[in-house]
């Protein structure tokens, strides 16, 4: 926000395409205040837009994982060294074609030259 007050944008914020993330709505509130102080009007309910590939992302690993799908994401997205790394690309492999596809995004997203 600070930013956006020096370069004079205050009044030119318009919509924000975040995840579900609480902290996504703590932002936008303080942005909301913020701009409020200043005489800009901003609601942050009606300018934040839930990004659609996060949202498929969760319905499709509630289809394909079931009820458990949330259980064995917070296990198995987290870091970890490379002998659990081993141990939890095992894991995912009982979860056949998808399993797989999991191991690779993940290694992919975790190599300096993807940036």
């Amino acid at each position: 926000m600070s930013i956006a007050e020096h370069m004079q944008l205050t009044r030119r914020l318009g919509y924000f395409t975040v995840d579900n993330a609480t902290s996504n709505d703590s932002a936008l509130e303080h942005i909301a205040q913020r701009s409020r102080a200043i005489g800009v009007p901003f609601e942050p309910t009606q300018r934040r837009i839930r990004c659609l590939g996060h949202v498929i992302n969760l319905t499709v690993k509630s289809l394909i994982l079931g009820h458990h799908s949330l259980t064995i994401d917070n296990d198995l997205v987290e870091e970890y060294n490379d002998e659990e790394e081993t141990k939890k690309q095992g894991q995912w492999r009982r979860y056949g074609p998808l399993g797989k596809l999991y191991n690779c995004i993940r290694y992919i997203m975790k190599t300096p030259q993807r940036g």
